[in-house]
């Protein structure tokens, strides 16, 4: 079934006292709503449209229980994404952004002088970032 890429004026009109039970649901709890088979049947679809234009889809089930009735349950909360970590140690993100293009030692040592007194480096860093620096620099 292929569902509309933004909600109709109608079925904005339909789930607008549905939408906030639906999304307050707890894990494991859910809503049984009841109307016709022709009205379930309209509200069945509307209500997948919503989920599926919201990405919601994985977070629901929908099951018909009879040609009159329709349950919603929360299936899990969503996660917000986590955010991944850098591969790079603090001492060579600083060489990577900091001395990629200082091209003499002095003025490597300079800049990671400065960076530990600006706080953007630690002193027992200094060795590392030197070392770093030599390394990408050959």
């Amino acid at each position: 079934m292929t569902y509309p890429s933004k909600l109709s004026p109608e079925a904005e009109a339909i789930l607008a006292p549905v939408k906030e039970r639906v999304s307050a649901l707890e894990e494991g709890a859910y809503l049984v709503f009841e109307d016709s088979g022709e009205g379930i049947a309209k509200f069945r679809y509307h209500l997948y449209s919503w989920l599926f234009i919201g990405g919601l889809k994985e977070y629901y089930r929908v099951k018909q229980l009879s040609p009159e009735s329709l349950m919603i349950t929360r299936l899990r909360t969503a996660q917000a994404p986590s955010m991944r970590s850098s591969l790079l140690s603090p001492v060579e993100t600083f060489v990577r952004d900091e001395l990629i293009e200082v091209l003499e030692e002095a003025d490597a040592l300079a800049e990671i002088k400065k960076a530990i007194l600006s706080g953007k480096l630690r002193v027992e860093d200094y060795d590392t970032a030197l070392s770093e620096w030599r390394r990408v620099n050959g």
